[in-house]
């Protein structure tokens, strides 16, 4: 007798996702597999952690979206919010939907790849990556969010969202920082008239 799949799993972009309903709530997340047998275990797995909180109580695991949703509510009103919300949408691709408990060096990896790749785009031009300093910033997002997790953030039962931060590692900035060079006439000029207008505001301040 053939083996009955289990219901509840999708595949997108060779990723199988779970998309079930269990008492009323819904369950929507990325399994962070391409093999089917391996989702199944993955989505059983997930099935007895719900039923253990509704029974037991034990802590719901939480993913990443939800974790990056309540940053930028709670934080709408600091100046650099936009610049976060930035590096938060550039995130959510590659780790929305995983588990806060899975987010580590190697969760980063895809993402890290993408950002430093180098693309082309349509009508044959190219789109160079983007810095180390800038994956960086987006890497420095993550760990400020996940330790909002762990010591800030809990659940109606007073226990934190994520019980340790894991230690993130970011870019090496010098080896991709622009080499310095000569500055032509024209940058010159540039300069010396940003200091000259430096100076006459400072002046007039005394």
């Amino acid at each position: 007798m053939a083996r009955k799949s289990i219901t509840g799993l999708s595949e997108r972009k060779g990723i199988w996702h779970i998309d079930k309903k269990i008492n009323g709530e819904r369950l929507y997340e990325s399994t962070g597999t391409g093999d089917r047998e391996e989702a199944e275990r993955y989505l059983i797995y997930r099935l007895e952690q719900i039923r253990q909180q509704k029974v037991y109580g034990v802590k719901k695991v939480r993913i990443w979206r939800e974790a990056a949703t309540r940053f930028l509510l709670e934080f709408k009103d600091q100046p650099s919010i936009k610049l976060s919300a930035h590096h938060l949408s550039q995130l959510d691709p590659f780790i929305g939907d995983m588990p806060l408990t899975h987010i580590d060096d190697q969760a980063l990896v895809p993402f890290i790849k993408d950002r430093l790749a180098t693309k082309k785009l349509e009508g044959g031009k190219v789109k160079k990556g983007v810095s180390n300093r800038t994956v960086n910033i987006s890497i420095e997002r993550v760990v400020r969010v996940l330790s909002l997790c762990a010591r800030k953030w809990r659940d109606d039962e007073r226990r934190p969202w994520l019980d340790s931060v894991p230690m993130l590692t970011k870019l090496e900035e010098k080896k991709s920082s622009r080499k310095p060079y000569p500055m032509s006439w024209p940058e010159q000029s540039i300069l010396l008239e940003s200091c000259r207008r430096t100076c006459r505001r400072w002046r007039c301040s005394k």
